[in-house]
């Protein structure tokens, strides 16, 4: 510990914010290192930068200044600048209207992995202003894949639940990318309790071109905790054997998705027992 308090010290800065880290990472997140941090929250080099907002962000010890530093990073020509700022900005919990500007006018960076990172932080700060789902609806539209399945997981994210969330994610059934219809499926299904259009929709994706898909869709109905119609239970259970006829090692496919099913049987009797049914025979 000696060592590491004289290690604040030294002539490299690299060794002084490492010395900074141990310490908090031994529980010493007290004064000297906290001063050692701050200092690199203003240093010339953005990697020092970035580390040391990082580590004050992990700390708990989110000040304007950091903030500030943090925003003024997503401005620099350096990508991996961009994305880290995004992604740590998130990770603050701040939702003040100067962070959550900021990260929304990231969505329009020319580059896919600082507006994944910016997708992601404002799903992280949970807050469900009007613009942030605005600004993650607008996401869905972006012609990267990563980008718009990270504006899903967001919108899963953003709480309280809002009637908009909930039709973007209903649009995201629609993408052209399997990934994304995969996560708004698993988003609505969180859902479902509340909203009998989601039941419709997720009926939809029964149909999906996808198989990964059309199984996941006949899970979340499985597990809807309401009166099932027979209809639903007759196209999840065509869903599922159509799957089963798929696979090689078809009784070690029915077995796991038997088991994916099995929380379904006291919630959901009509289509449990419908897609039960399927798994065993596997026809």
């Amino acid at each position: 510990i000696h060592a590491l308090f004289l290690a604040l010290a030294d002539s490299d800065n690299i060794v002084r914010l490492q010395a900074a880290q141990s310490l908090g990472q031994l529980g010493y997140k007290n004064t000297p290192a906290i001063q050692v941090l701050r200092e690199f929250v203003d240093a010339s080099d953005w990697h020092l930068r970035n580390d040391a907002a990082m580590t004050l962000v992990q700390w708990g010890l989110v000040d304007s200044r950091v903030i500030e530093v943090l925003r003024s990073q997503l401005q620099m020509e350096d990508v991996a600048a961009r994305s880290y700022a995004a992604l740590i900005l998130g990770d603050t919990g701040k939702s003040e209207p100067e962070v959550v500007s900021a990260l929304l006018a990231t969505l329009q960076d020319g580059q896919a992995i600082v507006r994944e990172a910016a997708c992601r932080s404002l799903g992280y700060l949970g807050a469900s202003h009007p613009e942030i789902v605005h600004g993650l609806e607008a996401a869905l539209d972006d012609p990267e894949r990563d980008v718009r399945s990270a504006a899903v997981i967001s919108l899963r994210q953003v709480k309280p639940v809002t009637s908009e969330s909930t039709q973007a994610l209903i649009m995201a059934l629609k993408d052209g990318d399997w990934p994304v219809r995969w996560f708004a499926v698993q988003g609505l299904s969180e859902r479902i309790e509340s909203n009998p259009e989601i039941e419709f929709a997720l009926a939809g994706a029964l149909d999906d071109e996808n198989d990964t898909v059309r199984v996941e869709a006949a899970r979340c109905l499985a597990s809807r905790r309401a009166v099932a119609s027979q209809t639903a239970a007759t196209m999840a259970r065509a869903t599922v054997a159509e799957q089963i006829r798929g696979q090689q090692d078809q009784g070690f496919y029915r077995y796991h998705l038997l088991r994916s099913f099995e929380p379904a049987k006291s919630a959901m009797p009509v289509i449990a027992d419908a897609v039960a049914q399927a798994l065993l025979e596997g026809n």
